[in-house]
């Protein structure tokens, strides 16, 4: 066959599809260096295609079927999946790169064409074009430095173009020097709950207690797949403090069951079960909390109003008074340290709250308002790198899935949940974090899975910073 892909190297390459003889090709072959095998079919047929890649993760872009068409398809080394369109469809174009991180240079539409299209293993998007239209050109490199040469532009040329990042780059400290977050779903509760606590990371993590119609006991543990049952809470609660680890958990304070009495009660877990440890001064609920099981801190909450504004520190054995908050509050959220904590958000009669606290493991200083004052959301991370997500805004919103991230001294706004939501329990990290349960139209036992991938090593994004600004 003629006119196909191939991608790979001398001793491990693979070509894929071909238009010579017609009709267009649908087989692919891998090359061992010594000799070719059959691979999986494409799952359209092409010729004159694009291509990049290597043998174990191949890139087809575009060609001819007999119409010129935007497919992409997608190789693993065994079988092909359908990739993101093409934004032209085109034949006899380059194709340069990695199956994350490829171009498509030039080709036909059927006219020639100079628009060059950059692939981030997802979409397509417009690069800086060619200098000159031309097809049936060739060429290699990377996605982010490669050079074509030859081809009909409109009759046979000599000519070469290199193409390098920085020619791409318009504002590269937003563009490129930045991460992308993204939220997925993880195992489903095994227990619907809204007001839970939660503690640990992405891949260990604790679920505890919580309420349907009234308050909850049982704790689900997470491996970063499932949940399974842990052991139950001494005492059922709900809008309590939550911190710690999997296997070193806290939980302190909250509403317990109907007629819901406010509580001062603390437990301590140690991966299996539960027991008793020392009592807050002032019991209180919706009330937020950060550290660890030996160093925690629990600040807000309601009743009394008293409640609403103090914060207290834990040693592992009794609480103690810490400072004060600035702004009294509940049904807010936290996230930290005892000695470097967090306050976010939350509600001050009649308004929601924008205001952010930070403290010292002395007092609590301003730090920067979220964009939109919330309530009823929920917050992990430490104090330098935070999240708060859905919850309640000032209407007209009502339940939000907006999230926002603090890196230490403003908020900025992130990739929003999948749903909205409100009375949830968030716990990890400001860009690892798991989002467990809530309300929104019922109980929920859904998970949300927050985490951010880097588009591009900033340290080579600062070198293009430098040459085009």
């Amino acid at each position: 066959m003629g006119n196909h892909g191939a991608a790979g190297t001398s001793n491990s390459g693979v070509i894929f599809g071909g238009v010579n003889p017609a009709p267009s090709k649908a087989c692919t072959q891998e090359y061992n260096g010594t000799s070719w095998t059959n691979g999986n079919a494409l799952i359209t047929a092409v010729g004159y295609n694009a291509s990049a890649g290597t043998q174990n993760a191949a890139l087809s872009a575009g060609g001819y079927t007999p119409t010129i068409v935007s497919c992409t398809q997608e190789y693993n080394g065994t079988s092909w999946s359908v990739g993101g369109a093409l934004i032209t469809a085109r034949l006899a174009g380059q194709g340069s790169g990695t199956q994350d991180d490829a171009l498509t240079i030039g080709g036909g539409s059927p006219a020639k064409l100079s628009c060059v299209e950059k692939y981030d293993g997802t979409s397509w998007s417009n690069d800086t074009a060619l200098s000159t239209a031309k097809t049936y050109n060739h060429g290699g490199g990377t996605g982010t430095a490669t050079f074509t040469a030859g081809g009909l532009a409109p009759t046979v040329t000599g000519a070469t173009e290199e193409f390098t990042f920085t020619a791409a780059v318009t504002d590269c400290t937003k563009t490129y020097c930045t991460t992308v977050g993204t939220w997925s779903s993880g195992g489903n509760l095994i227990t619907c709950r809204y007001f839970p606590g939660a503690a640990g990371t992405l891949n260990a993590a604790l679920a505890i207690g919580g309420r349907q119609a009234s308050a909850l006991t049982n704790t689900e543990e997470y491996d970063g797949s499932s949940w399974s049952a842990g052991g139950s809470l001494i005492g059922a609660r709900f809008g309590a403090v939550g911190t710690g680890t999997q296997d070193a958990g806290l939980a302190a304070g909250g509403l317990g069951p109907s007629p819901f009495p406010s509580l001062s009660s603390t437990e301590h877990y140690n991966g299996t079960s539960w027991s008793s440890g020392g009592s807050l001064i002032t019991g209180r609920c919706y009330v937020a909390g950060a550290g660890t099981q030996n160093a925690g801190l629990a600040f807000g909450g309601s009743p009394p109003s008293s409640g609403k504004s103090c914060a207290e520190e834990y040693n592992g054995t009794s609480w103690s008074t810490g400072g004060a908050l600035s702004t009294s509050r509940y049904i807010h959220a936290g996230s930290g340290t005892q000695n470097a904590g967090l306050s976010i958000g939350g509600y001050s009669a009649p308004s929601f709250l924008t205001a952010t606290e930070e403290y010292n493991g002395t007092s609590w200083s301003a730090g920067g308002a979220l964009i939109k004052g919330k309530a009823y959301h929920s917050g992990g991370g430490t104090q330098g790198s935070s999240i708060a997500d859905g919850g309640y805004e000032a209407a007209p919103v009502g339940v939000s899935s907006a999230v926002e991230q603090y890196n230490g001294t403003t908020w900025s706004s992130v990739t929003s949940l999948p749903i909205a939501k409100y009375d949830h329990a968030t716990t990890g990290t400001g860009t690892e974090a798991l989002s467990t349960g809530g309300y929104s139209g019922g109980c929920l036992s859904r998970i949300d899975l927050y985490t951010e991938t880097t588009l591009y090593p900033c340290t080579y994004c600062l070198t293009c910073c430098l040459t085009t600004n």
